[in-house]
């Protein structure tokens, strides 16, 4: 025999009965008995309780206050059976006319049981059978038995919570709350508190004694969205009381105050059908369609997670156990033990030794086909409305995505992005061919940048110039007059950069048939794309200190003048002549000539 394990926040969880795999029709079974025989997975199988299913799907599950029986519903034909836990197998079934709602149980023991049908129909059922039977003002969703008072409130789609006296046998005056429709109620145990939640995401609490609303809770300021009430639990203490809504918030209060002090989110962002509370682990157990999460009362942190293969319709925990129950959208209705919950039930006690002996080999789950996602990424892809669906499974924080689905969506998104993507990594194995890149010093960059090229120097790897990289000191300013004298080819350098070489392709032609003496050739440059005159030189003004640069300016706006938008314009008139060059006809009309300075005759002849 083997029981299938799966190790969620590395605790084991044990899927004792239920798995679709071993879950066949009767007549199916029949037919194929042989081939069964043959197959291991069937023959291994364990069934905890013989024949613990239904026709289609089961609806609610619930045990006996005595934990003897365990009473579940389901369909189809609409029916209930109580499955007894000493003999492990089905003591009795019944049909119903319609498909039941919600069922509680009266006594402690299966003989008195109440059924909310979904036709508005009441039926109590004693243990001969249906004793009686009545019909409620609308539909009903949700009810519950207060023993002290023998009454049974049932709530729906109305906003009355209709209460029926066991006792007496009569409709008693019901509570008209301020809610348009109710979706579930719980009572206090200890001091018979009513609780009562509503579709416009109110709480209304109500007293039987007095039968009026003591206090009203809005759960939409508290999750910050427009939110119904889908289940409510009271725990045991009597003053701790849980919420769950209709997008998959669970949110744990103190009736001292109207703030939550623990909230939890389910991502697949389903209503709220169950809550429960392990009193002895201090657990809370919520669960949707999808999955059944387990986390730490007082610190919110994730315990476990249940995530069955089939929609989840009804949850119990057995108390001081670690055995769940589960009533879903399948024939076989799912159990699952947990032993860091707690031990085994009484009735099940085999399950802690065959546990350890008839696990499976454990198998990590393999997310290769799948890509984590985040909400950001959905919502980028525009695929946020498939959540809750099959083709995406909520995961921690994220989602898993099919991947071919992801691919295909994000080609549709963005379709230059593979070829991007190609022309990247191009990229990047062209560049590590051709060097590794190795980590520069902050220091004299450019120095050990050149020392690397050239692989005869050793100077890097020379402790003794160590410092000349480590220490500001060592550091070379480019930008001093000393560099500039020591390196003046620099400066045509950085104006050669800004231009291209243009050559001619004929002449390239030609130099190559033609071999003539070398000739100083003229070199043309033409300026780059972007670049412009006025940039060459912006580099030798911002050399220039900044009390140069503040009196070039001052200069520039003597002769500027400010518009209304507050832009600012600057002219000037250029003149062809110096400012020397109105004196130059006075001073042509007062230049000597050679006679005026008398100078001695020469003569042509030597003398001897």
């Amino acid at each position: 025999m083997v029981l299938h394990v799966s190790h969620p926040n590395n605790v084991r969880v044990y899927h004792v009965s239920g798995r679709d795999q071993a879950s066949l029709p009767e007549w199916l079974v029949n037919k194929h008995k042989k081939s069964l025989k043959k197959d291991a997975e069937w023959r291994q199988r364990i069934e905890l309780i013989q024949d613990f299913k239904f026709p289609e799907a089961s609806n609610r599950i619930k045990m006996t206050p005595n934990l003897q029986h365990v009473v579940a519903t389901g369909v189809y034909k609409p029916q209930v059976k109580v499955f007894d836990t000493q003999d492990l197998s089905l003591k009795f079934e019944r049909h119903f006319t319609s498909e039941n709602v919600e069922f509680e149980v009266l006594s402690d023991d299966w003989t008195k049981m109440v059924f909310l049908q979904n036709d508005r129909s009441i039926e109590f059922h004693a243990q001969g059978g249906c004793h009686y039977k009545t019909r409620i003002p609308a539909f009903g969703r949700d009810m519950k038995y207060h023993k002290e008072t023998a009454d049974l409130y049932v709530v729906g789609r109305s906003n009355e919570a209709f209460r029926l006296n066991l006792d007496v046998g009569q409709f008693m005056n019901p509570f008209e709350t301020n809610l348009p429709s109710i979706n579930a109620v719980d009572i206090n145990e200890l001091h018979s508190l009513v609780m009562l939640g509503g579709e416009n995401g109110f709480v209304e609490f109500w007293d039987p004694r007095v039968r009026k609303s003591i206090y009203s809770l809005d759960l939409n300021l508290n999750v910050r969205d427009q939110v119904e009430v889908s289940s409510l639990k009271f725990l045991n203490d009597g003053l701790s009381l849980a919420m769950g809504t209709s997008k998959g918030h669970a949110l744990l209060f103190d009736l001292r105050q109207s703030t939550p002090f623990q909230q939890k989110k389910h991502q697949y962002e389903l209503p709220i059908i169950n809550i429960s509370h392990h009193a002895s682990s201090d657990v809370m157990i919520t669960s949707d369609k999808k999955v059944c999460k387990l986390w730490n009362k007082n610190t919110a942190e994730p315990f476990t997670s249940i995530e069955p293969p089939n929609d989840i319709n009804d949850v119990f925990v057995i108390p001081d156990t670690g055995m769940i129950m589960m009533a879903s959208e399948s024939i076989e209705m799912q159990t699952f033990y947990v032993p860091s919950l707690g031990p085994a039930p009484s009735w099940a006690s085999f399950l802690d030794n065959l546990t350890e002996e008839l696990e499976e080999k454990p198998s990590q789950a393999v997310y290769d086909d799948y890509k984590f996602v985040t909400l950001k990424d959905l919502k980028s892809l525009n695929l946020e409305h498939l959540i809750g669906t099959k083709a995406i499974k909520a995961y921690m924080h994220g989602y898993f995505i099919d991947h071919r689905l992801y691919e295909k969506v994000k080609a549709i998104v963005n379709p230059f992005a593979y070829d991007e993507y190609v022309k990247q990594k191009k990229e990047e194995k062209v560049k590590s061919r051709i060097s590794i890149n190795k980590k520069l010093p902050k220091i004299n960059r450019t120095l050990a940048q050149k020392l690397e090229e050239d692989k005869n120097s050793e100077i890097l790897n020379d402790s003794r110039f160590a410092d000349i990289f480590a220490n500001e000191d060592f550091e070379i300013d480019e930008e001093s007059n000393e560099y500039k004298l020591l390196h003046p080819v620099r400066s045509k350098k950085s104006i050669v950069e800004h231009f291209d070489d243009v050559s001619s392709d004929e002449d390239f032609e030609k130099s190559k048939k033609v071999q003539s003496a070398p000739t100083k050739s003229i070199k043309m440059y033409e300026i780059k794309a972007g670049e412009s005159l006025q940039s060459l030189y912006k580099n030798k003004n911002n050399r220039k200190t900044f009390e140069e640069r503040l009196a070039m300016g001052e200069e520039d706006l003597n002769n500027s003048s400010t518009k209304v938008e507050g832009n600012v314009q600057a002219t000037f008139t250029s003149s062809g002549r110096g400012r020397g060059g109105r004196h130059l006809p006075h001073k042509r009309t007062q230049q000597r000539g050679v006679r005026e300075l008398r100078l001695p005759k020469s003569s042509t002849k030597w003398k001897k």
